[in-house]
């Protein structure tokens, strides 16, 4: 059976005659099993080194088990300091979900410091490629990070399986003047020898971190001094073997010889049996939930058995509370995943579908996700993926969309709403024929998102210069809309078209969009009036106007792509019309909002205008450097 080796994951089988043979000649099991409180003591030892350290950066790396994680919360509790927590979880490898992770828990030491971020990952098709760029505006929304704040990620291993979120992590620290405290079971990869070396990084190990004996005789108050010495030496200071002990009455024989993680089964079988029938399946039922706290747990187990039995896990040390978070240990959820299925303990009839409920209501879209993955009620990702692919997108969270396209794939999952994800990635990562070809599919399989793939579609075939196709596809997306605001979006996409062709149905097509449009919506406004101008540009006829009234709406305007289309085509017709100053005004603001939200694709565009307005007026020098 899988027994956990001296890393605390699952490792290698082991006959369970051995494991019982084993834990036979380690210890005395007494014929009356009952446990004691767990109790979390604080350890000054390595409060000073961490007070110690001048360091920016300071890191906990060691395996499961050695209280990384409790002796971050407790040292980020005292001297004075503000600490906000960020648990990484394997979601995080998506440089985007990480940075707005970051961002989103910072936000309680720097207001706001988020909001930019977002705007900017909404604006561009794949703003996460860019790393720096996510780094770099974070970190100058940071900039009055508070000198006692302090940053802690805890479990940062989840990250260092993608190197380019790791890499996030560097810029940001190089971008930002922020603290941070690690808990890891690696050390991060940007951290070198030299650093630790030269104290630009304070680093306390496995070694460190194990328990000496002064600690170990705290937490093992009802024990003999010998028992107590003993066992400390045999688990080699390892804190989650020393804190198992603390709850248990069982003891050691003097002459035993195991090694650590046989002594943790040993303990935590010891634990897990001494807490009853009722809290053993109560556990089983609470780890099918990867994100937990007490309403959860209230729901998965009812609110009468929840109490004791949340109770006893965290009276046991294998739960752990945190602020409005419970969470298992990580060995005790690998043992319980062991036990639980050699007892035939299974989880309770509805905890899936009550685990799924949550996370949907929440929004947290990668817990779901999750439970889906291992737990296998696999049709629920259809429906999930429907309510999350909007918030996904918005968020530039490609990768976590690619995961799960690709895990629909795997599983032989053919519903429209796959087809539909596979065709926004491909259109946000350039690959505009496939987007094409997927955006049709999806909209093949499913009426109802019909004229959300074929607008994809034609926005793709728009972007590739293919102007008769997506004018097609802009034609039978206006037909598929349910709404009058999907059937207007889909005659603004065959508007572009018509422009681009230069048909004669562009004026009076743009004509009657704008006559319906209302000054409350400056959104509508502005893009009418972009629209306008890209088409008198066409024409060589400027009438601005209409152009000039809706450049004093700008700041109601909610979306950089809008607002900088706009600002492009004003600033370019107003240095055509001759109105020079103007025209550096408006490339001014066009540089403004692309160095703002980082639109990199519009540079060439703004130094376009830029030139233009300084050629008028006659500024030859700044004009020739644009």
């Amino acid at each position: 059976m899988p027994h956990l080796n001296a890393r605390g994951v699952l490792g290698s089988e082991l006959d369970p005659g051995e494991i019982a043979q084993e834990m036979a000649t380690t210890a005395t099991v007494p014929e009356v099993r009952a446990l004691k409180r767990h109790r979390v003591i604080e350890r000054p030892r390595l409060f000073a080194l961490l007070d110690e350290s001048k360091a920016r950066v300071r890191t906990l790396v060691a395996p499961a088990g050695y209280g990384k994680s409790t002796l971050a919360e407790q040292w980020v509790r005292g001297g004075g300091r503000r600490g906000v927590w960020y648990t990484a979880r394997s979601a995080s490898t998506d440089v985007a979900g990480l940075a707005l992770g970051l961002a989103r828990v910072c936000a309680a030491l720097v207001g706001g410091c988020d909001e930019r971020l977002r705007e900017h990952l909404r604006a561009l098709p794949a703003a996460a490629e860019n790393i720096d760029t996510l780094a770099e505006i974070l970190g100058e929304d940071l900039e009055a990070w508070p000198a006692e704040g302090w940053l802690v990620i805890d479990d940062y291993h989840e990250i260092a399986a993608e190197p380019k979120a790791e890499r996030f992590v560097s810029s940001l620290l190089a971008a930002a003047p922020i603290q941070l405290l690690i808990a890891s079971r690696q050390r991060p990869a940007w951290v070198s020898a030299k650093k630790i070396l030269y104290g630009d990084v304070l680093e306390l190990n496995q070694t460190a971190l194990a328990m000496d004996s002064h600690e170990a005789a705290d937490v093992l108050v009802d024990r003999s001094a010998p028992s107590a010495s003993g066992l400390v030496s045999l688990a080699n200071g390892w804190p989650a073997v020393i804190g198992l002990a603390s709850v248990s009455f069982a003891e050691i024989e003097s002459d035993a010889e195991p090694v650590p993680e046989s002594l943790y089964r040993f303990f935590a079988e010891e634990v897990f049996s001494a807490l009853g029938v009722d809290v053993q399946q109560g556990l089983t039922t609470l780890s099918v939930a990867p994100i937990l706290d007490r309403e959860l747990a209230s729901a998965l187990l009812g609110p009468d058995a929840a109490e004791p039995v949340c109770s006893a896990a965290l009276d046991a040390g294998i739960l752990v509370e945190r602020s409005t978070q419970l969470e298992l240990h990580p060995l005790a959820r690998a043992f319980l995943a062991e036990r639980c299925q050699q007892l035939g303990l299974l989880p309770a009839d509805g905890s899936v579908a009550a685990c799924l409920d949550t996370y949907r209501a929440r929004r947290e879209w990668d817990a779901a996700f999750d439970v889906i993955v291992r737990s296998g009620p696999l049709h629920e990702l259809e429906p999930l993926t429907c309510a999350a692919l909007d918030e996904l997108l918005d968020a530039g969270r490609l990768p976590t969309l690619q995961k799960w396209c690709e895990f629909a794939a795997d599983a032989d999952l053919e519903d429209a709403i796959f087809f539909l994800g596979r065709s926004e990635l491909a259109f946000r990562s350039g690959r505009h024929l496939e987007a094409m070809a997927y955006g049709e599919s999806a909209a093949a399989k499913d009426p109802e998102l019909a004229f959300r793939a074929l607008s994809v579609a034609g926005r793709a075939a728009h972007i590739a210069s293919r102007e008769e196709e997506a004018l097609e596809l802009y034609q039978r997306a206006e037909a598929a809309g349910s709404t009058e605001s999907e059937r207007r979006d889909a005659e603004w996409g065959q508007l572009a078209c018509f422009i681009d062709l230069e048909r004669p149905e562009a004026g009076p097509t743009l004509a009657r969009l704008s006559s319906s449009v209302s000054l409350a919506d400056g959104r509508e406004v502005v893009r009418a009036a972009a629209h306008r101008v890209y088409l008198q540009l066409r024409s060589g006829s400027l009438q601005l106007e209409e152009a000039d009234m809706a450049s004093q709406l700008l700041s109601t305007v909610n979306d950089p792509l809008v607002e900088s289309a706009f600002r492009n085509a004003y600033a370019i017709a107003l240095a055509l019309g001759g109105r020079y100053a103007d025209a550096r005004a408006a490339s001014v603001g066009l540089w403004r909002t692309v160095e703002r939200f980082r639109l990199d694709f519009a540079i060439p565009h703004a130094l376009c205008a830029s030139a233009m307005a300084y050629s008028g007026l006659r500024e030859w020098r700044l004009a020739e450097q644009a």
